[in-house]
């Protein structure tokens, strides 16, 4: 029924199928300490998606190693803002 390429087994052994949700575009940053140029205490990233004219926006917290905890914020994710590139302040897309 399916293209063999898109399937892969769970960890129970289950036979499943990798679907496509959405494809587009993406933006990573994290936050540094203004004072030191030092990746901020909490070490978390901003992963930003787009998908035509929609932007969904979350937060990569650190938890242990080299794991992540993946958190939906409150803001909108399509409020205007732009981050830095080592040189210049940029546009997010």
């Amino acid at each position: 029924m399916y293209p063999e390429d898109v399937l892969t087994k769970s960890r129970s052994g289950r036979t499943e199928v990798r679907r496509l949700l959405k494809k587009g575009k993406f933006m990573q940053y994290q936050y540094l300490d203004a004072e030191t140029g030092k990746i901020a205490e909490s070490g978390k990233i901003k992963l930003m998606l787009k998908t035509g004219k929609n932007i969904e926006s979350f937060y990569l917290i650190p938890i242990r190693g080299e794991r992540f905890l993946m958190v939906k914020p409150k803001e909108e994710a399509n409020k205007k803002r732009k981050v830095w590139n080592g040189r210049k302040a940029v546009d997010l897309f």
